[in-house]
Order: structure tokens, then C-alpha cells, then sequence
């Protein structure tokens, strides 16, 4: 951190490279991820701010399809009141995939509806809603209603025990067939469709056929008007795990992915290795892959990606695993812990992702405790001026796991102001910084941001030349001070923007013990 701080202050003080022309944010929210709005600054720094961690576990294993293991993989969607909670579980004997779901009014407090869908040894007071499925569900505006819920998975396995339902260490019995699983490849991905989360079907064609161990985050990214779509893939060289991107029409969520289905670098690895290579390789772009500012070994296992709410601003949460495995540059490291931490990364276009701050986002915990040595990944919403990003936390090394062991697998949240990932700080000694040109619509100045009891923001506004304008000059500024989403500028007891709406203009904040998340233009 300490690092990633210095390198940060060093080029806050540079102009804005390549900038021709005044910034255009309408009245769109802008975050202050990186020097975006910063053409020049003093005693500023950009700063990532960690999130509240409750001790607590949403998701108790307390069904008997649940006592190996409830909350692997989980994802949670917020649909209007309602927040959904996908999850897996498994039994005691680890052989099958258990699908589940988990709803809640306020994020908190979950119930596990009986929705009598799939049984557990006979018994169909269940919440299983799949089998063998995992990944993270998300939700399509533009299909038909019955197509509303989507998700990209494998279906199956190859172990010959898909559609079993297990009672303790054997199958039942009895087997039940899955719909969306008859005729599934196990090593093949599909798109999956439900319109209410608990009822799922599949497209009969797999969209790639290349196995993806991970889950596939989907989004639509309102700036390029397409879908995008961001599955597991492996480096040809030592296989690495990282992730790629592909994108999809509108309407193009069921399409088979654009691929090299025999790319040179798959050819060259089943030459090597004499059996063929079912995961996807380097035949969609890859965004995001350790570096060498990493450390020996280490590999991305999720993602877990969004088009967050605010002008070109996209975050990640990949889950970092300190691996004992060679690296893409053939660095191993024998030591290494063998865990999983949460990082975060953002991107202005989805494509090109920074990782300025490597440091974890959200801690492991304590010797003993339920997520002491591996964190994943497991859903962004919004609710009310928070963030709660979800995650699942588990007690063992990741290639160590005791399966025989009594251990818990964690679901809990992070608990982020909105917009609170990265902010522009002032010290208590005070410091300021001066925005490029700026376009904007609206008329008023609003701002997030948080300050110390004798802290404070002023705001100036310049004209292009960069000479005060009347009427919002740092002498008619009010001091902004408190902790609000929704502090507005004003001057002499106007927050009247509406005048210099369209005109290029620049924005001067000078600042004293104060944090700054994120600045808007409203109507």
C-alpha cells in the first residue's frame, strides 16, 4: 500500500495526457477510481478505502444436503425488494453439486424456501433448485419474461454421477433427472434461463465448448451497448488461471462464442501432453492476469465483475491465489500460503483493468476462523446508501482442503459507502486539486464525501483561460463539511449551477481533512 500511495501522489501533479478539448459528464456520476478529474493537485492522494467486515455467517449448513459444505460459489441479486441468494452446497460425501436458493428482504436476515423442485434422498422439502450447476445468475431486461433469469455454466459431471441424488456416502437408491441436465456435455458451457430464479432451463446448444471452472460474470455495459461476458481461461504456459472477454449482441446471450475451436496454442498443447485440453486457452482476449509486480506463482481464480452506476467506471473483485504452481514467467514459489484473498481492480472501458492497490480488500481471518484461509467473490448491490459486496470464506489452504473435516463455509457481506472504493484525500494539513476541462448538464453540484470536524471542501469554478468566475469564486464558496452522499456546492447561498451548464469549465476544490468518493452534476 504504501507503494501503490507514492506512485499514486506522483502523478497526480502531471496534466492530463493526451486531453484535447473539454470532458464531457453530462450529469452522470463520476468516481474517483484514478487522475480521471485530476489535472493538477497538491497534498492529494488517491486512497482505497476498506470496507466494514461483520462477523457474521448469512448461510448456516443446517439442512442435511448442506453438511459437507452451504455458500460455495454464491451469488446474490437484488430484483426490486426482493435479494436472491444462488448458492451450492454439498453433503458429507462431496459427490454432487447442490444448487440452492436463498431469499431476503434486507440483505441480512435469508430464508431457505421449500419449493419442492429437486429432493434430497426422497424428501422434496428442499431449496435445491439445480444440480451440478454453479456460477452467477444475472438478470436480462430485454428477453421475454419467462427468459428473464440467465446463467452461463457447465451442467454436470464427468464423474458418472450427474442426476444422482446422494444419501450420505452412496447413491440413493432412486435417481432423479434434472431437465436442463439430460443430454448436457459435462465439459461444455450453457446458457441456462429461468423466469423466476427457482425454475431453470438451458439452451439445447452449449455456447463453448471448452470446460470453465469458475463463474462466468455477465453484464450489460450500457457505453458499448453490448453484453459482456468474462469465463475462466488458462495461459497455454502452465496453464494459469485468468480471465478473458468476449462480448454479445442485445439479443445474442444464447449465441455459441466466437472462438478458434483448434487455436495453435490448443494444437501445440494436446501435441504436448497426447490428450486434449478441455479448458478454454488464450482463444478470447485476456484481461486480467497476474504480473510481475506479482508474486511468484500467483493466479486469478474468480472475477466477479461490474458496469457500476457512474460515467465509464467498471470494478472487479478477483480472488488472488497464492499458488505453489509456475507461473506464466516459470516462477515458483515453494513457500507460498496457498490462499485466496480479495483484491480490487477497476477499468474505464471493460477491457483494460487496473490493479494500482494490491493490497487486500477484505482480510482472511484469524487462526481458527471459518474464512482463515480463502475469501471468493459473491455479489455487488446496493442497498439504500451502502454497498454490500457478499463473500464466501473458508477455513482450509486451498489444495489442502480435508473434505472428511467438520468446517463451515462462510457467506458474509462487506459493507463499502456507495461509491466508496477509491477516494481523492485531503490531509489534515489541507490540500487541493484542479479538474481538466469539464462539460456538464444540470444544475446543481453534488457531491459524496466524508470530513473531519474541522474539515472541510470549497469549491471554485474557472473559466477556460482558468480565471475565477463571478459569483463562484473560492471567496463566495461555502465550506462543505460533514459525512453525506449528497452534499451540494454553493455560493452565497446558492447551489444555482444551471448557468455555466454546456460552457467548458474547471472545478477547484480545496480541501482540508476530507475525503472525496465521487462528484455529480443533478438536475
Amino acid at each position: 500500500m504504501i507503494f501503490a500511495t507514492l506512485l499514486i501522489g506522483f502523478l497526480l501533479v502531471l496534466p492530463l495526457a493526451g486531453q484535447s478539448g473539454p470532458v464531457s459528464i453530462g450529469s452522470e456520476k463520476q468516481l474517483f477510481l484514478d487522475q480521471r478529474l485530476i489535472q493538477s493537485s497538491r497534498n492529494v492522494e488517491l486512497v482505497l478505502n476498506l470496507p466494514e467486515q461483520p462477523r457474521e455467517n448469512l448461510i448456516l449448513k443446517d439442512r442435511p444436503w448442506e453438511q459437507g459444505r452451504a455458500g460455495g460459489y454464491a451469488h446474490v441479486l437484488r430484483d426490486g425488494a426482493l435479494y436472491r441468494m444462488f448458492y451450492n452446497s454439498f453433503d458429507r460425501s462431496y459427490r454432487l453439486r447442490y444448487f440452492c436458493l436463498a431469499v431476503s428482504h434486507d440483505g441480512v436476515h435469508w430464508t431457505k424456501p421449500n419449493l419442492g423442485l429437486i429432493p434430497y434422498a426422497g424428501d422434496f422439502d428442499t431449496n435445491i433448485i439445480g444440480l451440478d450447476v454453479f456460477g452467477s445468475p444475472f438478470i436480462d431486461l430485454f428477453d421475454t419474461p419467462e427468459r428473464r433469469y440467465k446463467l452461463y455454466s457447465r451442467v454436470g459431471r464427468a464423474r458418472g454421477e450427474r442426476d444422482r441424488i446422494m444419501q450420505g456416502d452412496s447413491p440413493d437408491t432412486s435417481s432423479f433427472s434434472w431437465p436442463p441436465a439430460r443430454d448436457a456435455d459435462p465439459q461444455s458451457v450453457y446458457l441456462l434461463y429461468s423466469g423466476d430464479g427457482v425454475y431453470w432451463q438451458r439452451d439445447p446448444e452449449p455456447v463453448m465448448p471448452f470446460y470453465v471452472g469458475a463463474p462466468t460474470s455477465v453484464f450489460w455495459d450500457e457505453d458499448s451497448g453490448v453484453w459482456a461476458i468474462y469465463p475462466r481461461a488458462y495461459l497455454p504456459r502452465n496453464r494459469v488461471r485468468v480471465f478473458s472477454r468476449t462480448t454479445a449482441g442485445k439479443h445474442g446471450l444464447g449465441e455459441a462464442f466466437d472462438l478458434d475451436l483448434m487455436s495453435p496454442s490448443r494444437r501445440r498443447l494436446q501435441r504436448q501432453t497426447g490428450s486434449p485440453v478441455t479448458g478454454l486457452l488464450d482463444e478470447l482476449p485476456v484481461v486480467l492476469k497476474p504480473d510481475l509486480q506479482d508474486p511468484d506463482g500467483m493466479q486469478v481464480y474468480t472475477i466477479y465483475a461490474y458496469n457500476y452506476p457512474a460515467q465509464s467506471a467498471y470494478v472487479a473483485f478477483p480472488s488472488m491465489w497464492y499458488s505453489r504452481r509456475p507461473d506464466d514467467f516459470d516462477r515458483v514459489d515453494p513457500g507460498a500460503t496457498d490462499t485466496l484473498e480479495i483484491q480490487f481492480t477497476f477499468s474505464r472501458d471493460g477491457i483494460a483493468w487496473q490493479r494500482p492497490f494490491r493490497q487486500p480488500l477484505i482480510s482472511l481471518g484469524s487462526p481458527g476462523s471459518a474464512w482463515e484461509h480463502q475469501i471468493y467473490g459473491a455479489g455487488l448491490v446496493e442497498s439504500g446508501d451502502q454497498l454490500y459486496f457478499y463473500y464466501n470464506g473458508l477455513p482450509s489452504e486451498h489444495m489442502t482442503m480435508d473434505k472428511s473435516a467438520d468446517w463451515t463455509c462462510v457467506t458474509a457481506r462487506a459493507i463499502f459507502r456507495l461509491d466508496g472504493f477509491v477516494s481523492a484525500d485531503a490531509a489534515y494539513e489541507g490540500g487541493e486539486f484542479t479538474t481538466p476541462l469539464l462539460a456538464f448538464t444540470g444544475s446543481r453540484l453534488q457531491y459524496n464525501a466524508k470530513t473531519g470536524g474541522g474539515g472541510f471542501i470549497r469549491t471554485e469554478i474557472l473559466d477556460s483561460a482558468g480565471t475565477p468566475i463571478p459569483g463562484f469564486t473560492l471567496a463566495e464558496s461555502h465550506r462543505v463539511n460533514g459525512n453525506s452522499v449528497r452534499h451540494l456546492a454553493s455560493w452565497k447561498g446558492s447551489a444555482d449551477v444551471s448557468s455555466l451548464a454546456g460552457q467548458p469549465v474547471r472545478l477547484r476544490l480545496v480541501m482540508r481533512d476530507a475525503k472525496l468518493f465521487a462528484l455529480q452534476f443533478v438536475r
